[in-house]
């Protein structure tokens, strides 16, 4: 949805509120399925924060969860940042 140039402030200005509102009415409308998604999620994700603390003799859930969501959060940055570059030209 690109924003034409040649509105007015107050025509930016309403393109602008209607945008938000359609960027809040779709988080409302996938609220109940994320969470739906976020419970039956967890005990899969208790199981996993387990093993890996088994697997690697950490003292805490705490240190498994860094040792899987860190990773987890750096390979979805590369892969947006590896998006963004290729959207842009960048080689």
């Amino acid at each position: 949805m690109d924003m034409p140039r040649d509105l007015s402030l107050a025509q930016g200005g309403a393109y602008v509120i209607k945008l938000l509102a359609i960027v809040w009415a779709g988080s409302q409308v996938t609220k109940i399925p994320r969470a739906a998604c976020a419970l039956a999620c967890a005990p899969l994700m208790d199981r996993v924060l387990a093993w890996v603390g088994n697997a690697l003799r950490l003292k805490s859930k705490r240190q498994a969860f860094v040792f899987v969501i860190v990773p987890a959060f750096y390979a979805r940055w590369l892969t947006v940042k590896n998006t963004q570059l290729k959207n842009t030209g960048v080689r």
